[in-house]
């Protein structure tokens, strides 16, 4: 569990390293953890450990408006290092949102690519490099409200809700999305590159069911963005797909479809498969796809086995329907794989 500890100031926060070389002041009722602050490895160790993050700043505001100061106090800042030195003055301040942190890259922690002599530099005691990049990570968990209106089916969430809270929430109304299956993913990165998912097959991408959302611009203004409004119809438009080159999205209204009376989620293993039969059994698995109905979406797997020569197989999915239909659709795949995979371990 994250560490309940913020700066407790009278006046605004400034980072005593990169920050301050741009007089970024960021309100001190908006709770920030510098590289300076105790727990500052806890608010940026992202998901995958084999990168190391060090932003100048990560930030937790709670409100539109506190996104929005955040925002133009980057805009607004102007650099007070002298004209002799150059190297900051040629860095620019980076804003990264992060509504889970789940990004494999850990782009959504800060990550930025860096020489070796840079990264060098920033496992510095203090954790600021003076060559890297200044990055303030504005993180939305705060923004993690759901709302459903019966009458029109569309569902306002927050950005920094996680999906596993999205399809609870909208199960008990008989209502659904498309989205991945990862319960601790945040939806606004999912769903501004895409949200693909099980369910894509039959409902489309989680962005294809937005109608409009809530952004913060560079300058820090707050506006609606969909495609009924002439005025931002553009920034609607390049949003889903591109959103964070356009601004932070802090909420989105999404049209639900009706969730299926039953459905079925599935994981099929085999442990020690030769890579020659394994290599049949995706070519079969190739050929079986272009039949697949809609309702039925998979993914057919390959995982280092213990030894030389032999791997892992996993086939799972979901099948929007009963299982008894589902038992059918898969028989005709099942027993093209039967000379390749010891079927006699699996029940039905």
């Amino acid at each position: 569990m994250m560490e309940n500890h913020s700066f407790k100031v009278d006046k605004p926060r400034v980072d005593a390293g990169l920050l301050s070389a741009y007089n970024v002041q960021i309100p001190a009722r908006i709770e920030g953890y510098t590289p300076l602050d105790p727990s500052y490895a806890l608010h940026t160790t992202p998901v995958n450990k084999r990168f190391r993050t060090f932003p100048s700043m990560v930030v937790y505001p709670k409100t539109a408006e506190e996104v929005a100061d955040i925002v133009k106090a980057v805009h607004t800042a102007t650099s007070s290092t002298s004209a002799s030195d150059q190297s900051h003055n040629e860095s620019p301040i980076r804003i990264v949102v992060r509504s889970g942190g789940h990004n494999y890259a850990a782009f959504s922690s800060g990550f930025e690519e860096t020489s070796e002599a840079q990264e060098k530099d920033a496992g510095r005691a203090d954790g600021m490099g003076k060559d890297v990049h200044p990055v303030i990570v504005i993180d939305l968990k705060h923004f993690d409200t759901i709302e459903y209106d019966e009458q029109s089916q569309i569902a306002t969430i927050g950005s920094g809700t996680r999906l596993g809270k999205v399809s609870e929430e909208l199960y008990k109304r008989g209502r659904a999305l498309p989205h991945g299956v990862c319960p601790n993913v945040g939806i606004g990165g999912h769903v501004l590159h895409g949200g693909h998912g099980f369910t894509s097959r039959a409902w489309g991408l989680a962005m294809d069911r937005i109608v409009e959302m809530q952004v913060v611009l560079a300058d820090g203004s707050i506006v609606t963005a969909s495609n009924n409004d002439d005025k931002h119809k553009d920034l609607f438009w390049a949003m889903r797909g591109a959103g964070p080159s356009f601004g932070v999205a802090l909420s989105f209204k999404l049209l639900t479809l009706s969730a299926p009376p039953t459905n079925v989620y599935f994981l099929y293993e085999w442990d020690a498969v030769k890579t020659s039969d394994a290599t049949n059994a995706f070519l079969e698995y190739q050929k079986w796809l272009p039949d697949v109905p809609a309702e039925l979406s998979t993914g057919f797997m390959f995982c280092r086995g213990e030894k030389k020569g032999y791997v892992h197989v996993w086939f799972s999915g979901q099948y929007l329907g009963p299982i008894g239909p589902f038992h059918a659709t898969v028989a005709p795949f099942f027993s093209q794989l039967e000379p390749y995979l010891d079927f006699s371990h699996i029940k039905q």
